[in-house]
């Protein structure tokens, strides 16, 4: 039998669309004074600005206190229709088959959730679904919710 769900305990919408995390970079450093290169591990500017920006519109919606136990999480994106898009399909979501990943942007929003204080750890997250879509204005839209045996 499978788990049955309470309602959803957090639902809210951004008007924003994170961008995707990427894997880090890295930049060797090789100081002057004799000592050992070594690798400086860092993310691109634009993602961590995103991120900011991302937690700054998510933090009203946090709980009081982080859900606990294992979560459940659902996130739709809509991204502005493309120029090239024809306008008779202007009329509702069209799912969005193209970069970037479904998976980049759930590690980045999962990130930003944990840090802003949603749950404890990102490892809480038992089921995850995420869609992308392309519409009318951009947004983001979460839901969160505690799984029960």
């Amino acid at each position: 039998m499978l788990p049955r769900y309470k309602e959803t305990a957090i639902e809210f919408e951004i008007p924003m669309v994170p961008r995707p995390k990427q894997s880090d970079r890295q930049q060797i450093i090789a100081p002057k004074n004799g000592k050992p290169a070594f690798a400086r591990h860092y993310q691109p500017e634009a993602v961590t600005q995103n991120a900011k920006s991302l937690a700054s519109l998510v933090a009203p919606h946090r709980p009081e206190i982080p859900l606990d136990g294992p979560v459940g999480l659902r996130f739709d994106v809509v991204y502005p229709y493309r120029k090239s898009e024809a306008k008779k399909n202007r009329l509702a979501l069209i799912p969005k088959d193209t970069k970037p990943d479904i998976d980049n942007l759930k590690k980045q929003l999962c990130d930003v959730l944990q840090a802003c204080g949603f749950f404890v750890n990102d490892a809480q997250i038992a089921e995850a679904c995420g869609r992308k879509f392309w519409g009318k204005q951009a947004r983001t839209v979460i839901q969160l919710w505690r799984i029960t045996p």
